[in-house]
């Protein structure tokens, strides 16, 4: 029986001819965050794609995650995107007045294909698109995105400790030598 119905669904699916093939892009993502200062903010995008559809898409857009730190700033959150074109969400990402250099903050958007409800059967999908709000400045973070400790100040410290040690080690050692009795021969 079950064996009956999945073959049915997949029969369904392999022979519907409106397969949605959007996608959506962004310059930031994973392993690339958006690095601001603490208040700083900055217009961007995300560019929805319909290029390898025949028919028109319509999507909604719904903040996720991090909707404190973003805002959409279009004028509708649903964005219809012809075959073959795209399309560009604009937004802008506020970072936090508290925050401190080194912290991360997750965004993420979810753009859902809005059915027209033709035929018995309606296919819809949806994707998610984010990437990380990161505090400080990209040559604050080591390649594995990190943040780099200032360790040359403290090198220049710890060298001048050695130094001062070495030169009061020797002055008290002649100041010792001079202060032995002098043997009268």
């Amino acid at each position: 029986m079950y064996k009956e119905i999945f073959s049915v669904m997949i029969g369904v699916i392999l022979i519907s001819s409106n397969v949605l093939a959007f996608a959506v892009s962004s310059q930031y993502y994973g392993n690339n965050p958006l690095y601001l200062q603490p208040g700083e903010s900055m217009e961007t995008f995300f560019t929805l794609q319909n290029l390898a559809s025949s028919e028109d898409v319509r999507l909604q857009a719904r903040i996720t995650e991090g909707a404190d730190i973003i805002e959409m700033t279009d004028s509708s959150d649903i964005y219809d995107v012809p075959a073959g074109e795209k399309t560009r969400v604009n937004f802008i990402v506020t970072a936090p007045a508290s925050a401190k250099k080194g912290d991360s903050f997750p965004v993420t958007i979810m753009f859902g294909t809005i059915t027209s409800g033709e035929g018995p059967i309606a296919l819809s999908g949806s994707i998610g698109k984010g990437f990380n709000l990161v505090i400080g400045a990209p040559s604050d973070f080591d390649e594995n995105g990190n943040l780099k400790t200032n360790l040359s100040w403290i090198a220049y410290v710890v060298i001048a400790l050695v130094i001062a040690c070495a030169a009061i080690f020797i002055f008290y050692l002649r100041k010792r030598r001079n202060m032995k009795p002098k043997w009268k021969r």
